[in-house]
């Protein structure tokens, strides 16, 4: 984004510091928030998307002065951003910055500063406002869920999948980096995802727009392998999502329990066939109930020799 000199208004016959009326043709209808403070840092005016954010109306917002009018948490970092703007005369850009708005909403907020020159001196500044608290909430949600996530945009009426987003979780199941995927076809970065069954379930859910389930499964491919189930569901915007789980671990436990259950069966069959008991001092042995009804011994018999 470019420096706004004060030439700007006058190629396009306006005085941002008078002409509210053309403030509301360039700004009003945008879905960004807006706001216009001139050099002595009293804001004068503010489109609808900002007073939205803000919670307050746009009379309510004429005449608050920076920092002065705003709340000590919001001030702390937003303030010397301001500065350094008008400092400079560059435009800033800022990212997710905590805002505590007038109504004492807790937002995250990005957009730029951009210092208005006249006369190669600072004149005033715009600030253009973003509100970005769902999306980086999300954002932290995404990351943070012990579930795999990817997100999926279909290309060519489904016979594709490109990679649009990948999280942490994933990232760590499939040993592979989000940057290595975004972008990159499905059948690229997992070549056998078709044999695994999961991408009849992808192009059944983007035809349709119902959710499905591809129950667990075995995927193997020449970099990894593991078993997984996934949820798959298509959004508002047509994105193809699909949450999985990495359930090698529980498959590899649960046949293990099969084989303990397995031994124990045969130790109880064992147990069954009798025992023997051999007395090392007296050399002699001694058989169980089972042991002579399975060789049809008499019972009172004793065997004295070894």
């Amino acid at each position: 984004m470019e420096n706004i000199d004060f030439n700007f208004f006058k190629k396009i016959k306006l005085n941002p510091f008078s002409d509210t009326h053309l403030l509301k043709n360039l700004f009003e209808f945008i879905a960004s928030g807006v706001w216009i403070a001139d050099k002595n840092d009293s804001i004068f005016y503010v489109n609808k998307s900002m007073a939205k954010i803000a919670g307050i109306t746009k009379k309510q917002f004429m005449g608050l002065k920076i920092p002065d009018s705003f709340s000590k948490e919001t001030t702390e970092y937003f303030f010397p951003l301001y500065l350094k703007a008008k400092k400079t005369l560059k435009p800033l850009r800022y990212k997710s910055l905590q805002v505590i708005t007038p109504k004492k909403r807790d937002s995250l907020q990005s957009g730029w500063l951009i210092p208005v020159i006249k006369d190669s001196q600072y004149f005033g500044m715009i600030c253009i406002v973003e509100d970005v608290t769902y999306e980086s909430r999300y954002t932290e949600l995404f990351n943070r869920s012990q579930n795999c996530v990817a997100v999926y945009k279909p290309i060519n009426d489904g016979e594709d999948f490109v990679f649009e987003d990948f999280n942490k979780s994933a990232e760590k199941v499939d040993k592979i980096k989000k940057h290595e995927v975004l972008g990159r076809k499905l059948t690229d970065v997992f070549p056998s995802v078709k044999e695994y069954g999961l991408f009849e379930v992808l192009q059944k859910v983007y035809k349709s727009g119902i959710a499905a389930n591809h129950s667990i499964a075995f995927y193997k491919d020449d970099r990894i392998s593991g078993w997984r189930d996934n949820h798959i569901y298509k959004t508002s915007t047509g994105e193809i999502v699909s949450v999985y789980r990495d359930l090698t671990a529980v498959k590899q436990a649960g046949e293990e329990l099969i084989k303990t259950k397995e031994r124990l069966q045969l130790a109880k069959i064992s147990a069954k066939a009798g025992l023997l008991e051999w007395d090392i001092t007296s050399k002699k042995i001694t058989f169980d109930k089972e042991l002579f009804n399975l060789f049809g011994f008499n019972q009172k018999k004793r065997c004295s020799n070894f």
